[in-house]
């Protein structure tokens, strides 16, 4: 059974989409050595990966976003139709 835990702050997605462009980006400052070692495929994937990774933290930090609003919107519609009907 895995232990409840709460959803990870939005910070720590914004911190790791930021990592994940930092790694990419040195693939690319680092590109001759890809290229001189012949791994150029390697490059071409890892790099993709880490703009892969960063994008879905961004993603995933745009919908606890969504859903954080999504939820404020909920209480105050119930607190609305609460008030409404006492």
């Amino acid at each position: 059974m895995l232990p409840r835990r709460p959803a990870p702050a939005r910070s720590w997605h914004l911190a790791a989409a930021a990592v994940q462009l930092l790694l990419g980006s040195v693939n690319l400052a680092f590109w001759p050595f890809f290229s001189e070692a012949g791994m150029s495929a390697v490059g071409y994937v890892t790099a993709a990966l880490h703009a892969l990774f960063a994008l879905l933290q961004l993603h995933a930090d745009y919908d606890e976003i969504d859903t954080k609003s999504q939820m404020q919107a909920r209480q105050v519609s119930r607190r609305r139709v609460e008030g409404a009907v006492v």
